[in-house]
């Protein structure tokens, strides 16, 4: 009964806890992070030295009744060797 009403919690657009898609994506390069993760909605140039990967209608916050999340926005810094790395993540929950 437990894992149907999980299954329920997450449909195909909503399939992954938040957690369990920032282990995806965290400490990766940019390239990494894409291979792991899959293609992003869009992506987002914050300047020369930083890129974010937009996932859309991809999480759900498992902390919060499962409410679902709008978008997550991976953040990835330069280093300094040049090569794009995982920075931060932001979750945008549905309003």
């Amino acid at each position: 009964m437990v894992t149907m009403l999980a299954l329920a919690a997450c449909s195909v657009d909503y399939g992954q806890t938040r957690s369990s898609f920032q282990l995806k994506v965290a400490g990766k390069s940019l390239e990494e992070a894409v291979d792991a993760a899959g293609k992003p909605t869009r992506e987002e140039n914050r300047g020369p030295d930083e890129k974010v990967l937009v996932y859309e209608k991809k999480t759900f916050d498992s902390e919060n009744q499962n409410a679902k999340d709008a978008a997550v926005r991976v953040i990835f810094k330069k280093d300094a060797s040049g090569k794009f790395q995982y920075s931060s993540i932001e979750f945008v929950p549905e309003t």
